[in-house]
């Protein structure tokens, strides 16, 4: 349960106090006025509870505390819009405002927060465009205004920020393009601008100077060209996430992916990517947990042997999903460090687990389905729909017991369907073989 009620007035004889953290409890109420009384205050963290009230009273109780240094007052019912009054706290270096019902636009005064460190309004109703004022912040390390209704265009003036390491500003109304001037940005390692309207190429200068850049998140905007060719170092990529999904990206997968062998998570699905199956990128990562690639031009090297590829997926042990969407991993996470990007016991975690789902449906694929399929054991859903496979479906499939989904529709698939699949594969909801040209009895 934890602590329950209203914060008590006379909290505010505390007079010597510096320190109040009430976070993570089911603390209700408004905050009372005699919390202005603790006016040695450094550190405010009431995050996570039921706390209410408009922010002009809130902030209007808090504005004597000149030596705040860090106010979290995330996940509660605070509603209203952010007050001019807050640039009157000069010594914050912290400011967390996310999962309430803050609404209007970023006041003008957020630029005098000069030592501001850290600011996160993720998950609110924030409007209007980014305002300038936040690129005056130049001791800033991370900035989160992601899942809000921010319009406009990213500002290229936030290259100023040169301490900065963090930004989200995914799931807004951004439009225009990625601004050039964001590869000054030399410390940066995660950049998460998912689900907007943003146009135009991806800067190659991002991907050149950004040296330490380990988590890109591009996904669900209207993006073209190609992915940079390039970036600062092929022998010590850092990239764990790269997400470009649904998008209009063309050419192939830069072959320095291959060399990434800390990838977790590769998602270019959707988009209109011509390559051959990225068999070498699959083999250099060995902690490769997601690979989405439906919905491309993606053809097997030879266009009649798909076996090198298959073989490469069974042998991948950390592997979970081949293909199909995934819950994108920004969501109001802002990693603290850029080491380990994998820590230990994620890595010990992962030795265990086994492919899940290969989902490669609407590509070019050529050729036979090779029986090395049967290896990957813990298999739950197979999706090659849509491409132009041929041959017979192998024996090998029914050896996939814990197969749910298994969808082969649209190919140019012959011969007889194994009836074992039916008997072994007991756990399937789901079979679609329609519009290929396949013959004899089912029993």
């Amino acid at each position: 349960m934890g602590i329950t009620g209203a914060i008590p007035s006379v909290i505010g004889e505390l007079s010597h106090l510096r320190s109040l953290d009430v976070s993570n409890n089911n603390v209700s109420g408004p905050v009372p006025t005699s919390v202005g009384n603790l006016t040695r205050l450094e550190s405010l963290f009431m995050n996570n509870n039921n706390i209410y009230g408009t922010t002009a009273s809130i902030f209007s109780n808090l504005l004597p505390l000149r030596r705040l240094r860090n106010l979290d007052v995330s996940y509660n019912r605070i509603i209203g819009a952010i007050p001019l009054a807050i640039g009157s706290l000069g010594q914050l270096q912290s400011l967390k405002v996310s999962g309430n019902y803050i609404s209007g636009t970023v006041p003008p005064s957020i630029g005098n927060l000069t030592l501001l460190e850290h600011f996160e309004m993720h998950d609110d109703f924030i409007s209007g465009e980014i305002p300038l004022a936040i690129c005056n912040l130049t001791s800033l390390k991370d900035l989160d205004m992601s899942v809000n209704n921010l319009t406009g265009q990213i500002p290229a003036e936030l290259s100023n920020l040169r301490n900065l390491e963090a930004i989200d500003l995914g799931s807004n109304q951004l439009h225009g393009g990625i601004p050039p001037s964001l590869s000054e940005l030399t410390s940066m390692f995660y950049l998460v601008l998912v689900q907007n309207n943003l146009s135009g190429n991806i800067p190659p200068a991002i991907f050149l100077n950004c040296t330490v850049l380990g988590l890109v998140d591009l996904g669900s905007n209207h993006l073209f060209g190609e992915i940079p060719r390039a970036i600062s170092s092929t022998e010590g990529c850092l990239f764990v996430v790269l997400s470009l999904y649904s998008n209009n990206l063309r050419g192939t997968l830069p072959r320095w992916l291959s060399n990434c062998t800390r990838l977790m998570i590769l998602d270019v699905e959707n988009n209109l990517l011509d390559d051959e199956l990225p068999t070498s990128i699959i083999s250099g990562n060995p902690y490769l947990l997601y690979l989405h690639l439906s919905n491309n031009r993606f053809r097997s090297h030879d266009d009649n042997n798909l076996e090198p590829f298959f073989a490469a997926l069974s042998n991948c042990t950390s592997l979970r999903d081949a293909g199909g969407m995934w819950e994108h991993v920004s969501s109001g996470l802002v990693p603290t460090s850029t080491e380990p990007f994998l820590p230990s016991w994620l890595i010990s975690e992962l030795a265990s687990l086994g492919l899940l789902r290969i989902v490669l449906s609407n590509n070019a694929l050529k050729g036979e389905i090779p029986p090395s399929i049967g290896d990957s054991t813990n298999l739950g859903e197979l999706d090659l729909s849509g491409n132009m496979l041929s041959g017979s479906i192998p024996s090998s499939i029914e050896s996939l017991a814990e197969l749910r989904v298994l969808s082969l529709q649209r190919n140019r698939l012959s011969g007889q369907i194994p009836v074992a699949i039916l008997g072994r594969c007991t756990k399937l909801i789901r079979l679609d073989l329609s519009s290929n040209r396949f013959n004899g009895t089912l029993y």
